[in-house]
């Protein structure tokens, strides 16, 4: 039954929810942050005080933070860099509160409130593709053209996170239904994401190689990890929109990028964009490998090098290294590269201690993530890695997992 005190007690859970949505729809500093932010002041103020602790996830963090801000003095570009420092304020915010707030949630409930949230937002693209989009149609949705601002890539990655959930709950026995877990596998393919659907083999693997090492094989898990294993192959390759772009990413691999990138009337596909802005990124990390060349001064420099390098298509998108790692050390030098290394190798040495497969997954998984994508420098990639870095590194939720 639910009770005013339930609500109340709940309200963190629910809140986090809002966090959750701020991923899927905004692409600015999110207004749940301000709610959770202002519940935590209000009500745990003391605690704040009383439980922050130094240790290498809340410390890492803000001198990344602070890396970012050092660089305004060696960046020409006032107006870029307040807006990449906006951008980043979680990285300083979030330490003191997140851990905080965190202790207060419900992970079970949170759960299944990620999993619904997940649900509900493919249904109302699937339907506002299908009914509103009048360019493409349906097919835009099946090609990776979601409803603003949603991104397929992003998103794609959060239900690989849904799935690895579902996994160590049905291996824990505290679910016993496997209704989301078609559904979800199906949104990924439904998505066509290259990495995403990468991620997801990767991860039926890893899986059932898990499985394996525990001594926890038995006919019903071989045969369940065998069939969505199968079934993720076979829809992947049946999908002409998704076998056409893992066809064009291994011919963007084996042309080289030097005979397109010259071309004014060539446009690159996007696994050969990817190709020319790590090059680009790598010419920019040379100029300066030691501090960088600036937040504020970064994209002006990926833009001055495209053009130099006569990639007019990527100089007039503005594009960025599309490479966590490689935008990391061109804007900010050696020193912030290692500090994000070192997150993650944290939560790696953290999972191994605890023996959390639920956090290896994540740091797994949000490595390779940064390995295509620069997502902390969006809102939707970086509130989720946050919200989720502390969650799962929470003494309670890593005891239960």
């Amino acid at each position: 039954m639910i009770s005013r005190d339930n609500i109340i007690k709940n309200l963190p859970t629910f809140l986090s929810g809002f966090f959750l949505l701020s991923c899927f729809y905004l692409n600015n500093l999110s207004i749940s942050i301000f709610f959770i932010l202002l519940y935590t002041l209000i009500f745990f103020k003391e605690s704040i005080i009383k439980t922050f602790t130094l240790n290498w996830l809340t410390i890492l963090p803000i001198l990344f933070f602070l890396f970012t801000g050092l660089s305004y003095f060696y960046s020409d570009n006032t107006v870029e860099f307040l807006s990449v420092l906006e951008r980043r304020l979680l990285w300083i915010i979030s330490p003191f509160f997140l851990p905080v707030f965190i202790k207060k949630i419900n992970f079970n409930l949170f759960k299944q409130i990620f999993y619904w949230i997940i649900f509900s937002s493919f249904v109302y693209n699937f339907i506002s593709s299908y009914f509103i989009d009048m360019y493409g149609g349906l097919y835009s949705y099946l090609g990776s053209a979601f409803t603003h601002p949603m991104h397929p890539t992003y998103v794609s990655v959060y239900i690989n996170i849904a799935i690895i959930l579902l996994f160590v709950e049905l291996i824990s026995g505290k679910r016993k239904n496997l209704f989301f877990l078609p559904i979800f596998i199906l949104f990924i393919i439904i998505a066509s994401s290259k990495l995403a659907i990468s991620l997801l083999i990767f991860n039926i693997l890893f899986c059932f190689i898990f499985l394996i090492s525990k001594s926890w094989i038995s006919v019903k898990n071989i045969l369940t990890t065998g069939f969505f294993f199968t079934a993720t192959i076979y829809l992947v390759f049946q999908n002409p929109i998704v076998s056409s772009k893992f066809i064009e990413a291994k011919n963007s691999i084996e042309i080289p990028v030097e005979k397109s990138a010259f071309d004014p009337s060539y446009h690159p596909s996007s696994s050969n964009q990817r190709l020319i802005a790590w090059k680009t990124s790598i010419e920019i990390i040379k100029q300066n490998s030691l501090i960088g060349v600036g937040s504020g001064d970064y994209l002006d420099g990926m833009v001055s090098q495209y053009k130099q390098n006569g990639n007019i298509y990527l100089q007039k998108k503005r594009l960025d290294s599309h490479q966590q790692f490689l935008q990391t050390f061109a804007e900010l030098g050696i020193i912030p590269l290692l500090i994000l290394l070192t997150i993650f190798l944290t939560l790696v040495v953290i999972s191994v201690k605890n023996k959390s497969l639920l956090l290896f997954m994540f740091a797994s998984n949000f490595f390779l993530f940064g390995i295509t994508e620069s997502f902390l420098e969006r809102q939707a990639g970086l509130i989720f890695f946050l919200l989720f870095l502390y969650l799962l590194t929470d003494k309670k939720v890593l005891n239960d997992n």
